[in-house]
């Protein structure tokens, strides 16, 4: 078990918040929809540049954490890609002159990878498309509701990586 049942007592005989949308599915069914939906926002982007989907993602990833030096190995942690995908598909954003490796630390082992300003058009053209779903995703909700929604999904997501760390 993930969590630690001696500090829950029985938690299966509690009624919460929370607990229905968990035992119903319905965080998985959103978290399903919307991966759902990137994959193929991120198709799109990338027929308009002869990208793959999983190219696509890889320089949203890159650009998300451009301050920090960024591996193959964050990229598998953080999108679910296997690693000799990736290793594919950064080949082909290299040759393409998209992105550039470089060794981190005097490491020849560790390969931080970086965009180049060519892939700057590409990574705008996703984030305008990210942008769109997101506004999709929250019509019929307020300004505020919106604002409340993202503050719990944020609450959440910090707590379910604090429940995995354990």
């Amino acid at each position: 078990m993930i969590l630690n049942s001696s500090k829950l007592n029985n938690l299966e005989s509690y009624d919460f918040y929370g607990a229905d949308m968990v035992r119903d599915n319905s965080f998985l069914e959103l978290g399903y929809h919307v991966f759902q939906l990137r994959a193929k926002m991120s198709e799109a982007v990338g027929k308009e540049y002869s990208l793959s989907a999983v190219e696509v993602e890889i320089l949203a990833f890159l650009d998300k954490f451009s301050e920090e030096d960024t591996t193959a190995t964050e990229i598998e942690r953080h999108r679910n890609i296997k690693k000799n995908t990736i290793s594919v598909h950064v080949e082909n954003l290299v040759q393409r002159g998209l992105v550039t490796r470089r060794e981190l630390c005097g490491d020849r082992r560790k390969i931080g990878l970086a965009l180049t300003d060519d892939a700057r058009e590409i990574v705008d053209n996703y984030r305008r498309e990210c942008d769109l779903l997101g506004k999709k995703l929250c019509e019929g909700l307020s300004e505020g509701e919106s604002e409340t929604v993202k503050h719990c999904f944020c609450i959440v997501n910090d707590n379910a990586m604090a429940i995995l760390k354990g």
